[in-house]
């Protein structure tokens, strides 16, 4: 339970941290 929340966390960390770079950069 603690590993899916943690999990569930680090995906969303790096979900709006791969947004923002790709926001940032034009593809």
């Amino acid at each position: 339970m603690i590993a899916l929340l943690y999990i569930l966390n680090l995906t969303g960390t790096l979900g709006t941290i791969f947004s923002s770079v790709t926001f940032t950069m034009p593809v």
